[in-house]
């Protein structure tokens, strides 16, 4: 709903850098098959630019903000209902600020602030003089035109399309270059809506979970955000390569090309850097667990050796570092004792998730899962495979050594 305000507010001005931009959004809807016609003639109400501003005003003005409302509405009850999530650790607590009267006086300050400026700015200052100049000339594009930083990520995702991608089926043209950038971004925002429903599908996991995690006890999922993040950001970066090559005096091509290169590879190295960062973490804060901190302070021993002086940790820190590694759930055999495709699929998957996932140890059990040696259970989780059998090879084990 804020991107919808956003572009239709985008449009309004009727100037060159909005004309343009409304230009884009027609090829890209005409370019879809069989539907794309009718769909543009639908929004723009004929030839361009038809009577796409009248169109647009009351999405801008009163449909897109109703909406908005709408789900902060709706927002607030399942907060009332639910409850905000809570910190990890013995300090545990609602996050933020409370709704009424704190939250509420905020936002109304800043209401007020901003209110301010933008009457300030009205009655000093000329903002986009389309009197001036005249509005958009149809036939016409402006140099240099930049989307709002809001778009920039749909248009740098038709930027990266390969030069001449399309085919003909059956007497029509399909035009990859516009169809690929839409199932693409579609598909990465279906799949930011879908994500927690498939998460909880592969790990057989259907309770509510007020507690957040700690990033680094959920490798996995913190590394498909930081890769999810990265790809955003590419193709963020992606509409700007125009002003990129023009400032740094390097050709548009090379410029499109390394973003192509990075587009592909970036995101599955950010993932797999992103999880052995937060399984060296787990490490880190095992340790912590079994010797406490590094004081600095050395001191002889009575048989002449040498020790460093560890701090212990304290419960509250103890209470959040320590855990326990969580089971993959494998797959479910139905009543004749056959692994149907799904849910070998959905064990494959778990045993993948499962890879470094810990929980917080509960209280009642903490001094035992740690003299017990849980932790080491969690190595074994996190991939130490090769560490172990090296160990075997060798007559140690190089777990109790670490």
């Amino acid at each position: 709903m804020t991107l919808a305000a956003g572009w239709s507010g985008y449009a309004l001005p009727d100037d060159m850098l909005s004309g343009t931009g409304l230009r884009i959004v027609e090829g890209v809807v005409l370019s879809i098959p069989f539907i794309g016609v009718w769909a543009a003639d639908l929004m723009f109400g004929g030839r361009f630019p038809g009577q796409i501003l009248e169109n647009l005003y009351p999405l801008h003005v009163a449909i897109a903000p109703a909406l908005i409302a709408v789900v902060i509405a709706v927002r607030a009850a399942l907060a009332l209902r639910h409850g905000q999530a809570d910190q990890p650790g013995p300090a545990s607590g609602s996050l933020g600020l409370r709704l009424w009267p704190d939250a509420a006086s905020r936002a109304l300050g800043m209401t007020g602030i901003t209110g301010a400026v933008l009457v300030l700015l009205g009655a000093t200052s000329t903002i986009s003089p389309v009197w001036a100049y005249g509005p958009v000339s149809v036939g016409e594009v402006g140099a240099g035109s930049q989307p709002d930083w809001y778009m920039g990520f749909l248009d740098g995702a038709l930027r990266l399309v390969p030069v001449g991608w399309e085919t003909e089926w059956m007497g029509w043209t399909v035009t990859f270059a516009t169809l690929v950038p839409l199932v693409v971004v579609g598909g990465y925002f279906a799949l930011l809506i879908v994500y927690p429903y498939v998460e909880a599908w592969v790990n057989q996991d259907r309770e509510p979970h007020n507690m957040l995690d700690r990033p680094r006890n959920v490798p996995v999922r913190t590394g498909i955000g930081v890769a999810g993040a990265l790809f955003y950001g590419i193709l963020w970066g992606a509409a700007s390569a125009d002003i990129v090559s023009t400032e740094f005096g390097v050709s548009f091509e090379s410029v499109i090309t390394a973003l192509q290169v990075l587009l592909v590879v970036g995101p599955p190295l950010a993932f797999e850097v992103t999880r052995r960062i937060c399984v060296g973490l787990q490490r880190k804060d095992r340790e912590i667990v079994r010797h406490g901190h590094e004081s600095g302070r050395i001191v002889r021993m009575p048989n002449g050796g040498y020790a460093e002086v560890h701090v212990p940790a304290d419960e509250a820190e103890r209470a959040l570092l320590a855990v326990v590694p969580v089971p993959a759930t494998p797959g479910h055999r139905d009543g004749n004792g056959r692994l149907r495709g799904s849910e070998r699929l959905r064990g494959a998957l778990s045993r993948r998730f499962g890879t470094g996932h810990v929980v917080p140890v509960p209280d009642r059990d903490r001094d035992r899962a740690i003299t017990q040696g849980n932790d080491r259970a969690s190595d074994r989780a996190s991939g130490r495979a090769s560490g172990r059998a090296s160990g075997k090879a060798s007559g140690k084990d190089l777990t109790r050594i670490e």
